[in-house]
């Protein structure tokens, strides 16, 4: 099982924000 503790959180929060930003500047363009 996958454990969640805050490192993976705040590392999945990081790249969850990265996604987004990237889609949305692609979106832009």
């Amino acid at each position: 099982m996958y454990i969640y503790t805050p490192t993976n959180i705040f590392c999945y929060v990081g790249v969850t924000k990265e996604a987004l930003s990237f889609l949305i500047l692609s979106s832009l363009t």
